[in-house]
Order: structure tokens, then sequence, then C-alpha cells
């Protein structure tokens, strides 16, 4: 099967991450979760349902920055093809 029939078909594979970018991840992940949890244990309820609405919106923040990221990308690829493959 072509990438182009496997993209059609979503029976892409997800990218190997290097093992540096698992490392990364879980140091921000750690630090991440000592703040937070540092600051959930001094907030009210009302505080708490704030922080709460905080991070839903950051994280549809970073989904749509995540999506747009990756149609530039592939734009950008496609334009690169484009150009390699076009008889000059």
């Amino acid at each position: 099967m072509s990438i182009l029939e496997d993209m059609y078909y979503a029976d892409l594979e997800e990218p190997q991450r290097p093992a540096m970018y698992w490392q990364e991840m879980h140091d921000v992940d750690k630090r991440t979760s000592l703040v937070y949890n540092k600051l959930f244990a001094e907030l009210n309820d009302s505080q708490k349902k704030l922080l709460d609405d905080l991070e839903k919106l950051l994280t549809e923040k970073s989904m749509i920055d995540a999506r747009y990221s990756f149609r530039f990308g592939f734009r950008y690829t496609t334009r690169i093809l484009t150009e390699a493959l076009a008889e000059n």
C-alpha cells in the first residue's frame, strides 16, 4: 500500500520518538505535578473549579496549535515535494 493510501485509510504508524523526548516529557511532567499539587492544596472549591476551567482551555489551545502546526508542516512538505519533482 502507498503512503497516500495509508493516509486515506488512517493507517499510519505514530512516528517513533527518541528516548530524549520521553526523558524531557517525564521531567516536565514531574515538575508540573509538583507545582500543581502544591497549588491545588491551597485552593478553595471555587478556585479549584477555576483551575479546572483553565486547564481545559489550555488543553484546547494546545490542540488547536498542534492541528495548525500539522497542517502547516504538511502543506510545506507538499510544496517541497512539488518543487523537487517539477521539471525545470
